[in-house]
């Protein structure tokens, strides 16, 4: 099994050099003296430092946390992008190349070296850790010995493989189910064609109604002038059509033609209409506007302001029209 495991890490020589300089530093930084520091020799210790024993926590976890995070973050995006453009663009490029072996070779040494890694368990779990050192450490430890155990097997370079294969299709998903939403429903409008430009038919249909019930309103107003007969009829049909989006937008350009004329009670009853219909209002400035307007000029400062406060949070050509009002 050694000589697998040695051949595995010449395979992923990148990866492997790395993690020697790694380990190499951080046993510079704690000052732990070096046994051998050659990257390659037949043992389970090929692609680690040969060092003393780790003596202190922080040490075991800085052995175990540095390489496997620098390794597993770097390798995991390099080995995205090169399996990506590999295996589902088809993108045979010396750079997508590059990039794939790479991150194959950086995730396939992620793992600190089994030794390390019992080290730290020693460590971690000693009468002199504290119970809250242990169960903020503990995920790293299990995930750090999983790694090292699996790498003496070379099970980690196999899985490194598997998921640069994998990753690109299971992140396509998504797409790909889209696309077949979309497919299927492009087979059921060609076999119902007839259906829907019949359904097509009836929406105009349905429109010129709505048209023709508003205008039907507007000229009984025109004629009665009575307010509290427009709200009832106005409410009555914005009831039959669902608050219908553009219906909403006839009542807007009503009510400033109201406003030109002078009639404003009739005006910011529109207005009221619409504010109160839906929560998807249409030109929310004038509406915002004309509401800041009423409460104002009635003495309510407090809701005055909390619609200028709308207008400037909630629209788009805002400022400049708070600004001037």
């Amino acid at each position: 099994m050694t000589y697998i495991y040695v051949a595995t890490r010449i395979i992923t020589y990148f990866g492997t050099e790395l993690r020697v300089f790694w380990e190499q530093l951080v046993c510079r930084f704690f000052k732990i003296p070096q046994e051998d520091t050659r990257t390659f020799k037949s043992s389970e210790m090929c692609g680690h430092v040969e060092h003393e024993l780790l003596k202190t926590l922080k040490e075991s976890f800085f052995m175990c946390f540095v390489p496997f995070f620098m390794y597993f973050i770097l390798g995991a995006c390099i080995l995205l992008t090169g399996s990506y453009r590999v295996f589902y663009i088809g993108d045979i490029s010396l750079s997508s190349i590059v990039f794939l072996i790479a991150g194959i070779s950086l995730l396939s040494n992620c793992a600190p070296s089994f030794e390390d890694a019992l080290t730290f368990k020693d460590s971690l779990y000693s009468k002199d850790t504290s119970l809250f050192l242990k169960i903020i450490l503990t995920p790293h430890f299990a995930v750090s010995y999983a790694c090292a155990f699996l790498e003496r097997y070379s099970v980690t370079f196999v899985l490194a493989i598997i998921f640069a294969w994998i990753f690109p299709y299971k992140s396509d998903f998504e797409l790909m189910r889209k696309v077949k939403i979309m497919s299927i429903a492009d087979k059921i409008i060609d076999e119902n064609i007839d259906a829907f430009q019949e359904l097509a038919g009836m929406k105009i249909i349905y429109a010129d109604e709505m048209i023709s019930d508003f205008e039907e309103i507007r000229a009984s107003y025109d004629s009665l002038k009575d307010v509290k007969k427009l709200k009832k009829g106005l409410n009555k049909l914005l009831h039959k059509y669902h608050n219908n989006y553009g219906l909403l937008n006839y009542y807007l350009l009503f009510a400033e033609e109201c406003f030109k004329k002078n009639d404003y009670n009739a005006g910011i009853t529109v207005v009221f209409i619409v504010y109160k219909s839906c929560k998807c209002i249409p030109n929310e400035t004038f509406v915002y506007l004309r509401l800041a307007e009423y409460y104002f000029e009635n003495g309510d400062n407090h809701c005055g302001e909390k619609f200028l406060v709308k207008l400037c949070t909630e629209t788009v050509d805002n400022y400049e029209e708070s600004i001037k009002f």
